[in-house]
């Protein structure tokens, strides 16, 4: 199998080659600058395997996803559980379910933690599923409101967390594990599922008369 399309980046500030295949099957092929064509076929030649072997994965989890979606086509998959559609008929019912969780749940994990979180949002990022501005403002993924809450809860003391520790260091994650014990668990189902609640957003949100949140 072969990728639908190839992308060349290039950056100045890039010091190191990376390759990333998309869902849609499009390569994207990251370099340093000054690069030329002859160099870049070598490399591509040189991960063919890599990328036949990506391209039939992402092809066959498609395959699973389509199957799943097939089997609750009238279910809409809501904090972990399989619903009934008509239970969040549009966007705004979606987001507003997700905020008042994640709200209750900080209340509940913020006095334990002792800090204290600004603004409380709920965005459309697809990628990133929270975030902490250094005003202690925090952010979630609309993508949360497919997760089961154990996993959504994990997010939220992360997210909390990023309060007392701006960084990734061993005090952050030694600050993580006093409020979730079993948070690098949670951490890998929350990234073995992230492709999965993005497939799960493109067909709800697609399909809504509302605009997306």
């Amino acid at each position: 199998m072969k990728p639908t399309d190839i992308k060349i980046h290039q950056n100045s500030k890039r010091k190191n080659i990376c390759l990333k295949i998309t869902p849609d099957m499009v390569l994207h092929l990251y370099l340093p600058l000054n690069y030329h064509n002859k160099k870049i076929e070598k490399i591509l030649e040189e991960s063919t395997p890599w990328i036949t072997k990506t391209i039939q994965k992402l092809a066959t989890q498609q395959e699973s996803y389509a199957k799943i979606l097939q089997n609750h086509n009238n279910e809409i998959l809501a904090f972990g559980t399989w619903s009934k559609k008509e239970d969040y008929p549009t966007n705004q019912d979606i987001k507003t379910a997700l905020l008042q969780y994640i709200t209750s749940s900080i209340a509940h994990y913020a006095p334990l933690m002792q800090v204290t979180p600004q603004k409380i949002k709920i965005r459309n990022n697809k990628k990133v599923l929270g975030s902490c501005s250094y005003e202690n403002n925090l952010n979630f993924s609309i993508l949360l409101f497919f997760a089961p809450k154990l996993l959504i809860d994990y997010v939220i003391i992360h997210e909390l967390a990023h309060i007392k520790h701006k960084n990734h260091s061993k005090a952050f994650w030694d600050f993580v594990g006093e409020f979730c014990k079993n948070y690098k668990e949670k951490r890998n189902q929350i990234k073995q599922n992230l492709r999965f609640y993005q497939t799960l957003y493109e067909k709800y949100f697609s399909l809504s008369s509302n605009t997306p949140l």
